[in-house]
């Protein structure tokens, strides 16, 4: 199993190094939701233990060292305890001082928003000192803690829509799946980086919808909103916020004024999956052409034995020779293979019964 997960984590490291090459052109044709798409797939793919194994195929199979699958297994399991106790860490600390959002305007319009996207979970709305951006914090019941700063209506109306939109998006799940691939994947970089990716589809899926069928007097400002949210912020574990690097946010927003008609990209996600189901399969399996001359030698070798064994079947318990050991025949060499070169016998070898034919 931690062979094949190393051999598939290989593989697909070389279709996602591809992904990030090609996401600015996959971007500009085909939108976020196409990077999200593949991203997801992609991700999924790390963690599937299974390759397709072609037909006329011989495996070439690898001998991994024990202490490789003590390790890597070692290693997701401390990744993973890490996450966990950050997470933890990160919801207290938030937590310690927050409390239920006081002001009727701002709670007036949280009750619209949520009507608007047809949202009708009670979703805690919090106020705290401990962030400096508004985020959608928990995994089993989550909740939206913003800043215990002032925000003009149309500011909060946009934030509110930001994080609600996370919510019905079950982003927050994605992004716990996302944590337990980068645990399994801890090695390897591309899985950080896919994770990135991924946190990157997410929010500019989130800003598309957003800023869906609003003027550019709309976008302007959600973009001033960004940039001012953005600065010095952080990302953690089963949450979503405003954080960005600077690259991304000029990402975002080159994004959000996109007018630009997308296509569809369906072949491209159908190719995508042949992609990562094969090559992949491809890759891990090492599999090499067994030549036609190899398949006849091979053939004449299994019709020998199946001769020899019926030949031998008339042999009495008297013409087998002791059965001994590799040490007891390696001691005395010589001496052994003299005695057993007089008679038809049996000997073991590596716990196989092996005849030794009579020579005259």
């Amino acid at each position: 199993m931690g062979g094949l997960l190393l051999s598939i984590s290989f593989s697909v490291s070389v279709i996602a190094g591809i992904l990030f090459l090609c996401k600015g052109k996959i971007l500009k044709q085909y939108g976020s939701k196409m990077l999200y798409i593949l991203s997801l797939l992609i991700a999924v793919r790390f963690i599937i233990p299974y390759s397709i194994q072609l037909p006329d195929k011989a495996i070439i199979n690898f001998k991994m060292p024990w202490y490789i699958p003590v390790i890597t297994f070692g290693g997701t399991a401390v990744c993973l305890l890490w996450q966990i106790a950050k997470y933890i860490s990160i919801k207290r600390k938030i937590k310690s001082n927050a409390k239920e959002v006081a002001s009727e305007s701002v709670i007036t319009q949280y009750k619209t928003v949520k009507e608007r996207l047809f949202i009708d979970e009670d979703i805690p709305l919090l106020v705290s000192d401990n962030v400096s951006t508004p985020m959608l914090l928990g995994i089993f019941k989550p909740c939206i803690i913003i800043p215990n700063s002032e925000y003009s209506l149309q500011e909060t109306e946009m934030l509110l829509s930001h994080e609600l939109i996370h919510y019905r998006s079950k982003d927050y799940l994605k992004k716990l799946f996302l944590t337990v691939v980068i645990s399994l994947q801890w090695f390897n970089p591309f899985a950080w980086l896919l994770l990135k990716e991924f946190d990157n589809s997410l929010e500019m899926l989130c800003d598309e919808a957003v800023t869906k069928n609003k003027d550019k007097k709309y976008k302007k400002d959600y973009c001033y909103m960004l940039l001012n949210t953005s600065e010095n912020k952080r990302s953690y574990v089963a949450s979503t916020t405003y954080f960005s690097s600077k690259e991304t946010l000029k990402m975002r927003i080159s994004n959000i004024f996109s007018n630009k008609n997308k296509k569809s990209g369906t072949a491209l996600i159908i190719a995508s999956i042949l992609s990562l189901a094969f090559a992949s399969s491809l890759l891990c399996s090492c599999t090499v052409e067994t030549p036609s001359e190899v398949k006849e030698e091979m053939s004449r070798i299994d019709e020998g034995i199946s001769n020899e064994k019926n030949e031998s079947s008339g042999t009495t318990e008297a013409d087998i020779i002791k059965l001994v050991s590799v040490s007891e025949a390696t001691a005395d060499a010589e001496k052994v293979i003299n005695e057993w070169n007089e008679k038809n016998g049996i000997f073991k070898f590596d716990n196989c019964n092996i005849m030794i034919p009579q020579i005259d």
